[in-house]
This record gives C-alpha cells, structure tokens and sequence, in this order.
C-alpha cells in the first residue's frame, strides 16, 4: 500500500495520505457522483468528490489500521471537518485586507484572500510531495525484487533550534512556523529540476511533474551527476545477499519509469484523478486550511492578550514556589537531588538560601581524538597506565595534531568559507570537514590557545548575557563533538567547593571538573579554560552560577521573582513584563518562563478555540448556512455502513 506524503490534510488531526492499494473502497462506477454537491457550508459547495478524499484521508485510516467502525470514525473526525470548512468560510466573509485578484488567485475558491507567494508555496509543497511519494515508489521497485533498503542513517547531530517569535506572539509564529520554505526548497534540490508554473488566462495554471530521468539524461552532465548521487545513496542503503547486484543508473532510471506509473494508476483507480487533477485538489484543500488556520490564530491571539493571563501565571508560579520552598524546608538535599539530574522538563523555582553561589553552569566544546588516535592512547594506557608520563607526553603530542571538525561547513557560502581563513578538508573516513586546531601546549602540557582564542576572547569580554551565551552556543553547534548540550535547556552543572551530596557533580572527567570548578569559585560569566582529557581537548566555558529560572529585570537588576509585590505597582509591571518578553531570544527546548507561559497559553487558547469554533458553527446552523445533500451522502456512505442522520 503507497503513501504519499502529505505536506499537510485539511483535517488537522490525521495527516496521512493513504492510496488505498488492494483494498479500495471506492468502486469507478462512483464516478458520475464525484461533481454532485453534498454539502453547502456559507459561500462554499462541497461536492461528494471532497467528501470522498476526507473519508480516504482519515475516516478510512482509523477503520484499517485501528479496527474501528466505519459509523464510529465518520462521528470522530467529520465534526471537526465541518469546523474548519465553517471556519474558513466565516474568514473569507469577514476578510478586511486587501484582495488579490491575480491570474493565478483566480485558479482557486479562497485565492483572493491569500497572496501569491503564499499559493507558489502550497504548490510546490504538493509537488514535493507527489514527488516524495514517486521516490518511495522507485524504492518499492527494488523491494519487490528482493532488495532490503535500510532507512538512512541518522548522526545524532540536531541543528540548533531557535525559537523566534512576532511580536510576541505564539499565535502569529504558528502561522508563520507553516511555511517552511528554506526546507522545501533544499528538498526539491535532490529531485530532477521541475517545469516551470504557468498560468494564462486561456490555459489556467498549469503544474508539472517531471520526476523520472530518462537515458538521454545520462549524456547531460549536471542531471549525470544528480542521478549518480542518487543512485550511490541508494546503494549505500542496500547490503547486498548473494546474487545480487548493485544499482546502476540503468536500474534506477528503470524502476522510476516503472513506479511512477504504478503510481499514477493507483491515484486514477483510487480517487479518480490524474496527478494533475489530484494536484488542483490538494492545493484547493491547502488554502482552505490557511484560512482556517488565519482564524484560529485570530482566536487565540485574542486569548493570548487577555491580560488576565498574567495574572493566572502569577498565581501558579508562587503557588510552585512556595510549595517548593516548604520541601527545601524540611530536607535541603532535594535541591542536591534536582541541580544533579537538571532534564529539558525540570524547573528551578527557587534556591535554597544556603546553596547561593555553590553550583555553577558550564558549557563544553570538545575536540575529539579521532579513531587512530584513540587507538593509540589505548595502546599507551595498556602498558602504561593513565597518569604515567610516557602516556601523558603521547597524549600531549595527539593534541598538537588534532584536527577540529567543522559541522555545517558545506553549507557555507563561498564569501563565508573565504571569510573563515582556515584551510577546511574534506575527510573521507569520517565524512566530515576538518581543518588544524592549532592548539599549543606549556611546558606541563596545559593547553593555551587555539584557532579560536580570539573569538573566546571577545565573548567573554561581551557584557550581555544572552548575547554572550549565544555566541559561545553558536560556535559549539560548529565544532562541538560533544553533541550532549545541543538544544538542551540547561548546562552541565559544577559543585563550586566539595562535591555535592549525591555525588554527582564530580562523576565528571577529573581533568574536566578541575577546570570547571576553577572557573566556578572564579565566578566570572564568560569565563573560559582548558583541559585534556582522554577523549580531546575541552574548551570549558562558565555560563554563571545556578540561579532560580525566574529572574526578573527590576531597576536595572536581575531579582527573584518571589521578591517582588504585586500591591507595588512598579514591581507588578515588571513582572507583566517579564511574562510579556518569555517568548524572546528562546533557543533549544526554551528557557523555564517560556515553556510555562507555551504550557498555559496552549491550554488556554486551545480551550477558546474549541468554544469559538462550537459557537461559530451554531451560528452557521441557526442560520441556516449549513445544508446537507442527505440523499447524496447516505447513497454514497450507506454501501459502507455510514448513516448521515438529518439534525446532526
């Protein structure tokens, strides 16, 4: 059974696309019902062709792969289909922006009401998708001959996540966080360069496909290229048995000629439609979604100004920490327990008098040993053991030619490669870009610089905090091998004096832990060492000492939360805004605030979205701008034991 990927469904819900191969539910002799309207919602007819793609698209999902009834799954999703379809409607009626009233607007029911640039998107995003389904197909070519083609391997490596938003706003960033268009431009990069989108006024628009190379693409240079990629990718995801070859660029031009058209007549025997067909459907749906999802926003931007929001959050926080300070009462070893094992979903509400200035945050750049070299050192510490100098001296020697790698470094622009100075090579045992690290050593082997003492150096003479802190993340997302504080809320942490209770602190390498804790009673942000160890060299930085995640910015100063009042009406302002500015400079999982105010706005708009949605679709009906084609419906859903029951 194929699955096309869905950029995404007008049913927010279930986002699959199932062809249903081998078990379609649909007959062709449905056909000549496909144009008849079923269904009015305001100025929209709905005829029984959409209503067939929404029961293949979601209802059919829960009866195949969850075992419900057909009946059971029509009342579970069809609800909230009307929703959005009444939604859409209610914002198109109530548009007060500018129309557009171009060629290619023209091409779609809601087109005047979304730009241009917005509709080339839903466009190539349903390209990219058919695209992607045509892909997989190619690869089913190949199963059915008995190859096994493993998923491609993932390195662990996340990119560093940056959490922007508009004026403050989670709504209008969620509606912005929909149109990804650097990701989809990127993917459309690996596929055959697609025909131009046309539209005239004689013609309409007009969407190309063109997914399978042909032989003469062989005899091109750049498309020659582009299919050996390819085809080596997909070699490098097949281990082969006995008896099988591997892929040339003759089999893979022949299994996409072979899938694209099993393809092509699973979509016609499915839904009735040629991929240009479905193509015009799908964007249609698209931009029914935009507007439903322009009115939610809406909605719960409303509930994301309500002012009463501010004062719901201070309530719930001082109730956490004082709760909090009541279970430090009584045992002071549970703020031990919590610095310790500190996790993306943990919260420091408050610190114990007694434990100010004793944990510090630090972060960690490493350059690590490759495999020769770790090779090596295991070789020395079997015949000498760790903290004998003919290892220490070996090690020493490792460091002074170690290599950095360069993550990303591809992806550079060359005025951005030039810019970087350092000559970057291609490894071809690790697959990655390196280049000298350039590390120099006294003469008790302490490291003293590096390719970026200058840059360390400006970061810790920064004064702003945020902006210090994300200037060392940026270069740990470039050349970090420690790839275990990547997009994580919070620093490795340090017992500034003697280790702390559990023991934790100090399970750190001795070497490491030496520094950090060097820097630690030190006390200064920004601050920086190094060190080596038997995994590399670490740049250690001192992010500042373990505060409580809610500090507030009053007269010039940083203060706990809990101290201020809201009978002041200075200090309650300050703390307005301290939730008001939660969303800013947000990177990773989100600071504490941040994921607080995400966590009670969610739940709040979520819930005004469900009474406006359940208010607007009452209105719709009272009014009479929701009619059903009764007969239509049932003659069409009875055959599969769904009744559409006048009054529902």
């Amino acid at each position: 059974m194929q699955k096309f990927r869905l950029i995404c469904t007008l049913l927010v819900i279930v986002m699959v696309f199932t062809l249903l191969t081998g078990c379609s539910l649909f007959v062709r002799n449905e056909g000549r019902y496909r144009a008849q309207t079923a269904l009015e919602v305001g100025d929209v007819d709905i005829n029984l062709q959409q209503i067939i793609e929404f029961f293949s698209n979601n209802v059919y999902y829960l009866i195949a792969y969850y075992g419900y009834n057909a009946q059971d799954a029509w009342d579970m999703y069809f609800p909230s289909y009307l929703k959005q379809s009444v939604a859409a409607d209610y914002y198109a009626k109530n548009f007060d922006g500018a129309l557009n009233d171009s060629l290619l607007a023209q091409q779609f029911v809601y087109g005047k009401y979304i730009s241009d640039e917005t509709i080339e998107y839903y466009i190539e995003s349903v390209r990219l998708s058919i695209l992607g389904a045509y892909s997989d197909a190619t690869k089913e070519e190949f199963t059915d001959e008995g190859y096994t083609i493993s998923d491609e391997a993932d390195d662990g490596r996340a990119d560093k996540i940056t959490l922007e938003f508009l004026e403050g706003s989670f709504a209008k960033q969620e509606l912005l966080d929909r149109y990804d268009i650097e990701t989809m431009e990127k993917d459309l990069q690996g596929y055959k360069p697609q025909p131009e989108i046309t539209v005239t006024a004689d013609d309409g628009l007009k969407v190309g496909i063109d997914f399978a190379f042909t032989e003469t693409d062989l005899e091109n240079k750049e498309l020659k290229a582009l299919i050996d990629e390819l085809v080596e990718k997909l070699n490098d995801s097949i281990e082969l048995e006995d008896g099988q070859d591997a892929i040339t660029a003759e089999d893979y031009i022949a299994a996409q000629t072979s899938g694209v058209k099993a393809l092509n007549r699973e979509l016609e025997n499915n839904y009735y439609m040629t991929v240009e067909e479905y193509m015009m459907s799908r964007i249609n749906l698209l931009l029914i979604q935009d507007l439903y999802y322009r009115y939610t926003c809406d909605v719960k931007y409303e509930a994301e100004i309500d002012e009463g929001i501010y004062e719901d959050l201070d309530e719930k926080l001082m109730n956490l920490i004082n709760q909090t300070k009541e279970s430090y009462a009584y045992s002071t070893a549970a703020y031990a327990k919590l610095i310790t094992s500190l996790a993306d979903t943990s919260y420091i509400y408050t610190v114990p008098e007694s434990y100010t200035n004793e944990y510090g945050f630090i972060k960690n750049l490493l350059v690590s040993f490759n495999a020769d070299q770790l090779a090596v050192l295991a070789e020395y510490k079997a015949r000498y053991g760790t903290d004998h100098e003919q290892y220490k001296k070996k090690r020493n020697e490792l460091v002074s030619e170690l290599m950095t790698t360069y993550f990303g470094y591809d992806d550079l622009t060359d005025e951005e490669k030039e810019a970087f100075g350092e000559t970057v090579e291609f490894n071809e045992d690790s697959e990655t870009y390196k280049f000298d690290s350039n590390f120099t050593l006294d003469a008790n082997g302490n490291v003293t610089g590096c390719w970026l003492s200058g840059e360390l150096n400006a970061i810790a003479a920064m004064t702003n905090k945020k902006e210090r802190d994300s200037a060392f993340i940026d270069l740990m997302f470039k050349f970090n091998e420690d790839a275990g504080q990547h997009n994580k809320v919070y620093d490795y942490v340090i017992r500034v004096t003697d280790p702390d209770i559990s023991g934790v602190a100090d399970t750190w390498v001795k070497e490491f832990a030496d520094v950090a804790r060097k820097l630690a009673i030190a006390g200064v942000p920004g601050s920086y060492g190094y060190c080596v160890t038997d995994y590399g060299v670490h740049i250690v930085y001192f992010t500042g000492y373990v505060t409580c995640d809610f500090m507030v910015e009053y007269n010039g100063n940083l203060v706990a939360y809990e101290s201020l009042s809201n009978d002041v009406a200075a200090e309650w302002q300050a703390k307005v805004n301290f939730w008001k500015t939660a969303y800013n400079n947000q990177y990773g999982a989100g600071s504490a605030v941040y994921r607080m105010v995400n966590s009670y706005y969610s739940t709040a708009a979520t819930k005004k979205l469900t009474e406006a949605l359940n208010d607007l679709q009452k209105k719709y009906e009272d009014e009479g701008l929701i009619v059903y084609n009764y007969d239509l419906l049932n003659e069409f859903l009875g055959g599969y034991g769904v009744t559409v029951k006048e009054g529902d």
